[in-house]
């Protein structure tokens, strides 16, 4: 807050509420490895992993989610979808489009 009234005095009194957090954060509230806001690290290895694959552990059963293809929201939008087409095969042609 001392920053922001220093470089916004206008701004600073119309804030009513602020939040702080921190890794530790975001590892007692969403039990995150290590804290981190996007799941796995990124690597060349947890990219190709075949614990994130769409399929596993039960092909009745897809996964989905952030991690199954890539870290945000984005991937994990992707893989719902392609998890969504796993289960009802006609939503194939609709991805394609």
């Amino acid at each position: 807050m001392a920053q922001l009234e220093r470089w916004f005095p206008a701004l600073a009194p119309m804030v009513r509420f602020h939040e702080v957090a921190t890794p530790l954060t975001q590892r007692r509230y969403t039990r995150a490895p290590d804290g981190a806001t996007y799941g796995l690290e990124l690597t060349g290895s947890r990219l190709t992993s075949p614990a994130l694959d769409v399929r596993k552990p039960l092909p009745s059963l897809p996964l989905a989610g952030q991690d199954v293809f890539g870290p945000g929201v984005p991937a994990a939008f992707m893989s719902d979808m392609v998890a969504a087409a796993c289960v009802e095969p006609a939503l194939w042609s609709e991805l394609r489009r």
